[in-house]
């Protein structure tokens, strides 16, 4: 009697193996891509080029006569999972490495509701604001609004590259350089 028992038993379980080497065998579904499913993550990934640390040399006109020169530092990190970037800059006088010029700090991260960019900056000075922030082909614009008229900031990426200009207009239609900045990657 345990031989007809057995071999039933044996039987189901050769009867079941086909569905059970399928259900082995079939391939597991990949996982989401985390940035593909979130506006915010891929929108942050498109400025990825900018982490790093970067050196290099600038200039800005404040009036008539020469510009200033600086040699400086942008320091760029991606933080809270790449939800946003974090920006410090320091930028010295080129003949007098003492002279600190500039220093600001500045948080990049994308609102997926209103669907732009925000750059909050702080200076050293104690000024800051809230800047409009986008992407216009292969360059990186942000914008400040001042009593006299808009200044434009147009970043580009290239190579190893930072290449920032800046420029002021009266009326947003005529723009005039008064800063160039020239850094190269060093992370």
């Amino acid at each position: 009697m345990r031989t007809p028992l057995l071999s039933i038993l044996a039987f189901g379980l050769l009867a079941l193996s086909p569905w059970t080497a399928t259900a082995q065998d079939s391939p597991t579904p990949p996982a989401p891509d985390p940035v593909a499913a979130d506006p915010g993550l891929e929108a942050m990934a498109k400025l990825a080029g900018m982490v790093g640390d970067w050196e290099g040399t600038g200039w800005m006109r404040q009036g008539p006569g020469e510009p200033n020169h600086t040699r400086g530092t942008e320091t760029v990190e991606s933080r809270l999972e790449g939800r946003i970037l974090v920006v410090e800059g320091r930028h010295w006088a080129k003949d007098d490495a003492s002279h600190l010029v500039h220093h600001a700090f500045g948080v990049i991260s994308y609102d997926a509701e209103a669907g732009h960019y925000r750059f909050q900056t702080h200076l050293a000075t104690g000024r800051s604001g809230d800047h409009e922030m986008r992407l216009e082909g292969d360059a990186i614009l942000w914008f400040m609004d001042t009593p006299r008229g808009k200044i434009r900031y147009t970043i580009r990426i290239q190579d190893g590259t930072w290449n920032e200009v800046g420029e002021f207009s009266p009326d947003g239609e005529q723009w005039r350089q008064f800063f160039g900045m020239d850094l190269q990657a060093v992370r």
